[in-house]
């Protein structure tokens, strides 16, 4: 989306030199019409340049982490705990460092960017107009979909015999991979 805007710009750049070639040779009504039509995208198109470069950089941890209430979740991704879900992805690289936030609460759907997106947005809202609950919680429960998206064709997945054992009630959802792996973030105690 960033190259087509990008072009449009430069098109827009383009009609510009040539119309100042052209501009004096012009009536007032065309010159009228030509503006309205060169000018009046620039706005539109740096407008969504600049939502679309945010609506990315949303998906950083760094941005995740700009929100003081999200500090332990973020010094979670660090704790020496090998049960800890997210620390054990991230300190593996399981999850692209940069993105792990986003790409373990986006779903692997459609419009799961969008939504993860939505979302993101909501928390921006919440954190400097209504201000943060006390305890954060997740939207909705966790879609063993998004582990299974990874996980799922992985040989030590596949070989494991509570895995197997109980594969139709994971696929299902009947049963939730956080009903065995229960340990997410690994929150430090306030003393």
């Amino acid at each position: 989306m960033s190259v087509f805007l990008f072009v449009l710009g430069l098109i827009d750049l383009g009609l510009i030199f040539f119309l100042m070639k052209q501009w004096r040779h012009m009536s007032v009504v065309g010159r009228v019409a030509i503006g309205s039509l060169v000018f009046a995208p620039m706005p539109l198109v740096y407008g969504l340049g600049v939502t679309l470069h945010s609506l990315n950089a949303m998906k950083s941890v760094e941005f995740c982490g700009s929100c003081h209430v999200m500090d332990a979740y973020i010094d979670s991704l660090h704790v020496e705990d090998a049960e800890s879900i997210p620390a054990i992805h991230y300190q593996n690289n399981w999850v692209p460092q940069e993105n792990a936030c986003y790409d373990c609460h986006s779903e692997y759907s459609m419009f799961g960017d969008i939504k993860a997106k939505l979302n993101g947005l909501k928390h921006v809202y919440v954190n400097y107009v209504t201000g943060p609950p006390e305890e954060i919680e997740l939207y909705q429960a966790y879609r063993n979909e998004d582990c299974l998206h990874c996980h799922g064709p992985a040989k030590n997945y596949q070989s494991g015999e509570d895995h197997v054992d109980n594969a139709e009630e994971i696929k299902t959802g009947e049963t939730s991979c956080l009903d065995c792996h229960d340990v997410g973030h690994v929150l430090k105690k306030e003393d």
